[in-house]
């Protein structure tokens, strides 16, 4: 199976707070299940049809300010969590300036270096 993928992913928690742009009254926060420079893998409380836009702002550390996007969910997978039903979702970026995505990109390489150098720490 080919990898059609043009970055690497990050399994790494990052707070998320997301808009649901057909709805912004529609305000929460999330955590990354994993992040790369092309998208977002978040839990949503809310279930969306595929190509649903979402407004992001994204707590990457060592950025002084959070990371804005504009994303579309690409999927969802319904799952349970205590009493909650929440859908685990794809985004990928739609609208992100270079210089952020170039934030997400280095902070991903810093990452995975570090936990090669150092596989016990993580």
């Amino acid at each position: 199976m080919e990898e059609k993928r043009k970055f690497v992913r990050l399994e790494f928690p990052i707070e998320v707070t997301y808009r649901i742009s057909a709805n912004p009254s529609i305000e929460d926060k999330s955590i990354s299940k994993n992040i790369s420079g092309g998208g977002i893998r978040i839990i949503l409380k809310e279930k969306l049809l595929p190509g649903s836009p979402l407004e992001l702002e994204i707590n990457v550390p060592d950025t002084d300010v959070p990371i804005s996007a504009l994303g579309e969910t690409v999927w969802q997978e319904e799952m349970v969590m205590g009493r909650e039903v929440c859908y685990e979702s794809g985004v990928k970026f739609v609208k992100i300036s270079p210089e952020d995505r170039d934030k997400i990109t280095h902070y991903v390489y810093k990452v995975l270096s570090k936990r090669i150098k150092n596989p016990e720490e993580d």
